[in-house]
């Protein structure tokens, strides 16, 4: 199913007219989806550009920085331990939910980090629940959202003791 951002929508009588700056190629792929629909259904919600390719970047040289002075390593699984760290330090993006006891596993299947809210074991009709706050990964993230996100990698490497030069130079680097 396409989908494309309207940059401009006007009226002519009884037609909306949407105008899109997507490729011709795009258009195409629409309108063949198009073909064989008799009648189709189109939702409107306002655009929220996602995050950067530099943001992320960014980010992720941010906790590189980070993991090299926590850990002294920058191995994947140090520096994803960093970002899971930030996630729940921004404390941005999350859902609570409510799952039988022994579900953390397909949580983590779909989420960046799960984590177990203290005490919050309970009896929900004779099946033992729990409940976890689940956060969503960065990728998922638009752009004030990701901004934020940096802040607090940011204020974290400072708290850490990576030097204010490195964090400059990281600045420096991806302009943001």
């Amino acid at each position: 199913m396409s989908k494309f951002v309207a940059n401009e929508i006007k009226r002519s009588g009884k037609d909306i007219i949407f105008t899109t700056s997507v490729s011709e190629y795009h258009i195409q792929r629409f309108l063949n989806e198009l073909k064989d629909i008799d009648k189709f259904e189109v939702t409107v919600k306002k655009h929220k550009e996602s995050r950067s390719s530099l943001q992320n970047a960014m980010l992720w040289s941010i906790m590189e920085k980070i993991s090299l002075e926590v850990n002294f390593s920058k191995r994947e699984e140090d520096v994803l331990s960093v970002y899971q760290d930030i996630l729940k330090q921004a404390n941005i993006k999350h859902i609570i939910l409510d799952v039988p006891v022994g579900a953390r596993n397909i949580l983590e299947e779909s989420f960046r980090v799960v984590v177990k809210l203290p005490g919050s074991e309970h009896d929900d009709k004779g099946v033992s629940k729990v409940l976890y706050k689940c956060y969503v990964g960065s990728s998922k993230f638009d752009t004030k959202e990701m901004t934020d996100l940096i802040d607090c990698a940011l204020d974290y490497a400072h708290q850490v003791g990576v030097y204010d030069s490195e964090i400059m130079s990281i600045k420096e680097t991806y302009k943001l």
